[in-house]
């Protein structure tokens, strides 16, 4: 009887572990994604805004945005108003000229709750065409 007892609650402390195993757990969203005003812009300057979204705190982001380079030319990355309390890679986009690279740390908890401005590109368009945006790579 005792050993009937014993592989009883052996298999039911198996159980219990496999269903934490098994059972998916919450995940902590967080996500990287841009803002621009609507519209059709030939010849013309406009800005496209780079955020942080999260449910939680964060300590660091980092990313890079591409576009295609026949459509768009960067003509400045602006990070007044960003999160970022100390810069890891600075905004740049220089050798490829495709692509914004920007990595930083938040230092103040308090800020990196929500929605948060990371920078700011301003683009100049070269020629006629959909140009899209991506994030090449990201992570938060």
């Amino acid at each position: 009887m005792k050993k009937q007892n014993n592989k009883n609650i052996i298999l039911l402390f198996v159980l219990i572990i496999s269903l934490f195993l098994v059972v998916p757990t919450l995940a902590q969203a967080a996500s990287l994604y841009t803002s621009i005003r609507p519209g059709s812009y030939q010849n013309d300057s406009f800005i496209v805004d780079v955020f942080v979204s999260s449910d939680q705190a964060i300590n660091a982001v980092s990313g890079s945005i591409s576009f295609p380079e026949d459509k768009l030319k960067i003509v400045s990355v602006n990070k007044e108003d960003s999160i970022f309390d100390f810069w890891i890679k600075e905004p740049s986009f220089g050798k490829e000229a495709d692509r914004v690279n920007f990595a930083g740390i938040i230092l103040d908890k308090k800020s990196s709750i929500g929605d948060g401005k990371i920078i700011s590109i301003v683009f100049k368009t070269k020629a006629k065409g959909i140009a899209n945006l991506y994030f090449s790579s990201g992570s938060v």
